[in-house]
């Protein structure tokens, strides 16, 4: 644990995350007012370790939140309207994109990860290379979250295992465990979805 960092905030901080991955994986609109006080209060504690990706990341992640609670709203509200549906996430229809998408954001992530690295590379920032990639694929992530497209729980598994390194060598073991069991919670948002995207194409 970082010294001069009082546990109890990322404890918070940690809860906060956990209720929005679940609440997101059972495509429950609240999960983003969960996700956007997470964020606030992660961007002080990444500061604090010199993680300025991650800090970056987490102040987009609040304006996303907030995105996302729009989006998720607006849509339920007008499916809601035209078909008569009892809860507002019957109204969230979950979509996949093609492999072609894919592999575009997978270049774009990685163009723009190498030169985030090199940037924060001139500065006292720990782990540059790393917490780049994290950083751009956690922001292209929660972009498909908000866009409910099925496979950002794959890029979820990828980027909380590796964010388990990076934050264990940080000396934030809370956010470590925090990011193993949102890899276990993204593997149950994969079958969940995956499982209603089947349910709705039939």
């Amino acid at each position: 644990m970082i010294e001069s960092w009082p546990i109890w905030t990322e404890w918070i901080a940690v809860l906060f995350n956990l209720a929005y991955v679940i609440l997101a994986a059972k495509k429950k609109v609240l999960c983003w007012l969960f996700g956007a006080l997470a964020s606030a209060i992660s961007i002080f504690l990444f500061v604090h370790v010199k993680l300025y990706s991650e800090a970056i990341l987490y102040m987009i992640y609040v304006v996303l939140a907030y995105y996302g609670w729009q989006e998720w709203r607006g849509q339920s509200r007008e499916i809601m309207d035209s078909e008569v549906l009892d809860f507002p996430e019957q109204a969230l229809k979950i979509v996949e994109w093609q492999w072609k998408e894919h592999v575009f954001l997978l270049l774009l992530g990685t163009a723009a990860a190498i030169t985030i690295s090199v940037i924060f590379s001139l500065t006292d920032a720990a782990r540059p290379v790393l917490d780049a990639f994290t950083t751009t694929f956690s922001l292209i992530a929660t972009w498909l979250t908000v866009k409910r497209v099925l496979s950002n729980w794959i890029y979820w598994i990828f980027i909380d295992g590796v964010s388990v390194y990076l934050y264990l060598v940080r000396g934030l073991e809370v956010y470590a465990a925090q990011m193993l069991v949102f890899a276990i919670l993204a593997a149950w948002g994969v079958y969940t979805w995956r499982k209603e995207y089947i349910a709705m194409a039939q």
